[in-house]
C-alpha cells in the first residue's frame, strides 16, 4: 500500500496504536520523541508492532492473512514511515545547523580580514576614508 493510501486508510478506520499510556492517534504518533530512555517513544511503539506483526507470521501459501496481521502489518509502516520522515527532518536540521556555523565562521573571518586590511594603511589613507 502507497503512503498516501497507508494514512487515508489510518484516518478512515480511526486507527488507534495502543501503548502503555493509552491509544494514540496517528497525529499522537508523529508528536513522539524518536526515542526516550524510560518512555514512550516512537522507537518503542515501533518495537511493540514488530512484536505483534511477528506473532502473526506463520506463514501459510494456501489461508490469506488474516485482518488483524494486516492492520498490525499497515500501523508498523505507518510508525516506520513516520520514523524515517523525522529522522530525515532531523538530519536536514543538522546540516543547517552547520551550513549556519560554517558561515559564521566565514563572516567573522572576513572581518578579521577587513580590519588586517585596515591596519595596514598608512595614516593618510585612514584620514581619507574618514572624509569619505
Amino acid at each position: 500500500m502507497s503512503e498516501v493510501n497507508l494514512f487515508a486508510w489510518a484516518t478512515k478506520n480511526k486507527i488507534r496504536f495502543e501503548t502503555s499510556r493509552g491509544s494514540l492517534t496517528v497525529e499522537d504518533i508523529w508528536t513522539l520523541p524518536l526515542t526516550s530512555r524510560n518512555g514512550l517513544s516512537l522507537d518503542t511503539v515501533a518495537k511493540e508492532l514488530y512484536r505483534t506483526v511477528k506473532e502473526f507470521d506463520d506463514i501459510s501459501f494456501v489461508q490469506e492473512s488474516t485482518k488483524e496481521s494486516t492492520t498490525a502489518q499497515h500501523k508498523l509502516d505507518i510508525v516506520k514511515h513516520i520514523i524515517n520522515e523525522r529522522m530525515e527532518e532531523n538530519r536536514k536540521k543538522r546540516e543547517r545547523e552547520q551550513n549556519k556555523e560554517k558561515n559564521e565562521q566565514i563572516r567573522q573571518l572576513l572581518q578579521e580580514k577587513e580590519l588586517e586590511g585596515l591596519r595596514n594603511m598608512s595614516p593618510e589613507e585612514l584620514r581619507a576614508m574618514l572624509k569619505e
